[in-house]
């Protein structure tokens, strides 16, 4: 046992000069250059476009490569949708018919663009997903962002005078409609920023003095909000003045001109409840 330790180290130490001696250090190494790939730039794989009644509403996906080259390059993509929507009839590519993309001698970016057709999502029923896969022939498409997913569905842009005249009422309390409908009355405000304003409500609970100040939010296309202002309301004859205040966010609608409102009427004494109103036009 004691020669056969010995023998062992011993033919390590061989192998280990040899590997030394193996190794130049002033020979050049290889260098291996990747293949160049084209990708996805967004890290979201789902992307909302809201299609708008606008016949240049467009939305624009960028896809880059992983060099630059001193060459114009082509890449190519196609589109399934499997949700059933077709080229043609619910969107198109911009040029229509388009196939491929061009990044520029130079560059390292390009741009799909979709143009999204309103009619087919204008009852705010239908709603398609593009699926936008980077295919060949091309330049290698990177496996971890090759396919995207675009969601297109309707968006109305937000006049603050369409939102006049009579609409239809009625209040739920604890999920129940609270008596039948009756009609109030909506007048445009202002707007108080890019994408707010508010309405002033008459003839919430029949009354007719003072009105009470909606203010909305569209800045998510995906959720158009409404709040109640807080205020003196009516002055009750047993419970003296009462005061209406915001109970959560409600929701409205630039398409159908509808709007869910929340509210607490209170007085000194305690409150009349939590209501949820919807108004129709």
């Amino acid at each position: 046992m004691k020669v056969i330790n010995k023998i062992l180290p011993a033919a390590l130490a061989v192998t280990l000069v040899g590997a030394f001696v193996g190794c130049d250090k002033t020979k050049p190494y290889d260098i291996i250059t990747a293949d160049p790939e084209v990708h996805f730039i967004s890290s979201n794989r789902d992307l909302a476009y809201y299609v708008e009644d606008n016949a240049n509403s467009t939305f624009s996906i960028e896809v880059g490569t992983t060099n630059v080259s001193s060459q114009d390059r082509t890449v190519t993509y196609k589109i399934t949708s499997p949700t059933g929507a077709v080229s043609g009839t619910h969107y198109s590519t911009v040029p229509a018919g388009n196939a491929t993309v061009t990044i520029p001698a130079g560059e390292s970016k390009a741009t799909i663009v979709i143009h999204g057709v309103f009619a087919p999502y204008a009852d705010g029923t239908r709603k398609d997903t593009l699926q936008i896969t980077l295919a060949e022939p091309s330049i290698k498409a990177a496996k971890f962002n090759d396919t995207i997913n675009l969601i297109l569905q309707r968006y109305c842009t937000v006049d603050l005078a369409d939102f006049t005249g009579n609409y239809k009422c009625q209040d739920y309390y604890n999920g129940a409609p609270d008596g039948g409908p009756y009609t109030v009355t909506l007048a445009p405000g202002t707007s108080t920023g890019t994408n707010t304003g508010y309405v002033m409500l008459t003839g919430l609970w029949g009354v007719a003095n003072p009105p009470v100040r909606i203010n909305l939010d569209w800045n998510n296309p995906a959720n158009f909000t409404t709040t109640i202002v807080k205020g003196n309301w009516f002055v009750d004859s047993d419970y003296g003045q009462s005061t209406i205040n915001p109970s959560g966010a409600g929701t409205f609608s630039s398409c159908d001109n509808t709007f869910t409102i929340r509210f607490e009427a209170t007085v000194a004494a305690g409150s009349f409840g939590k209501y949820v109103t919807v108004l129709t036009k």
